[in-house]
């Protein structure tokens, strides 16, 4: 498994990830399909980060945000915790 910390971009229509990428806090280096925080809901934090991955692409398509910015120790708890 990767470190914990890393960051992927998840695209809530699709599912596709993209990462991981570089950088952290506000700096995070976007792909080039990506134009920049405007599409990125920042899910690093709480509340988010006790949400599951549908949760938080179920509320990014009601904001308007075309992706999830999350890390992979999110991804791994969330879909390993899942029923």
């Amino acid at each position: 498994m990767a470190e914990s910390g890393v960051l992927y971009l998840i695209h809530f229509k699709t599912g596709e990830r993209l990462g991981p990428l570089d950088g952290e806090k506000g700096d995070v280096v976007f792909p080039p399909q990506v134009r920049g925080w405007g599409e990125v809901l920042d899910c690093r934090h709480k509340p988010y980060t006790e949400k599951s991955v549908e949760e938080l692409k179920h509320y990014a398509h009601h904001v308007r945000k075309d992706f999830l910015l999350i890390d992979n120790h999110h991804i791994s708890f969330r879909i390993k915790g899942s029923p």
